[in-house]
């Protein structure tokens, strides 16, 4: 069974959500590093992952592989 998901940015809040299952609810969240969740449903399956501050986070990797490089 192939499994879908869905990427949403929402440029206004800075926020990136990868979405794994749209059918469920959310029940709880864990924050696995700053500014990072990970939505669980009823199940305790993955349902979202949720960036906060995306662009920083980007920057910030972008900024670590230039270093990488050198």
């Amino acid at each position: 069974m192939e499994q879908r998901f869905e990427v949403v940015y929402d440029r206004d809040s800075d926020v990136l959500a990868i979405i794994l299952n749209k059918n469920k609810k959310n029940k709880d969240f864990v924050e696995i590093a700053p500014g990072v969740f990970v939505w669980i449903d009823e199940k305790n399956e993955v349902r979202m992952i949720e960036i906060l501050r995306t662009s920083r986070l980007l920057e910030r990797i972008k900024g670590s592989q230039a270093c990488q490089r050198t």
